[in-house]
């Protein structure tokens, strides 16, 4: 059963445990990924949040091309979402 995620953390912690910190983020990149995780919160299938969240219509896609600030920060929180929904409908291996 998936879990509901805070929309606004100051942290997020990874499957692996990873403690990623998200107060470095300003307000416009926090709201992107509120947005983001609101959509994993209603639960989508795996290959719809795969997909939405590396779309250019994504809330976070500016902030994930190549060479921005809080490229790697987005993308392993984006990959961690994924990861949660696939191993969760049985998409992908634990």
């Amino acid at each position: 059963m998936l879990e509901t995620l805070p929309e606004h953390p100051d942290t997020y912690e990874a499957m692996d445990g990873t403690v990623h910190d998200l107060s470095v983020l300003d307000a416009e990149v926090r709201d992107a990924l509120a947005r983001l995780i609101q959509f994993y919160n209603w639960h989508p299938p795996y290959p719809q949040f795969r997909t939405y969240w590396r779309d250019r219509n994504s809330p976070i896609r500016t902030y994930i091309e190549s060479g921005h600030p809080v490229r790697e920060l987005l993308r392993a929180v984006a990959k961690d979402l994924e990861r949660r929904l696939g191993i969760a409908q049985g998409r992908i291996e634990a």
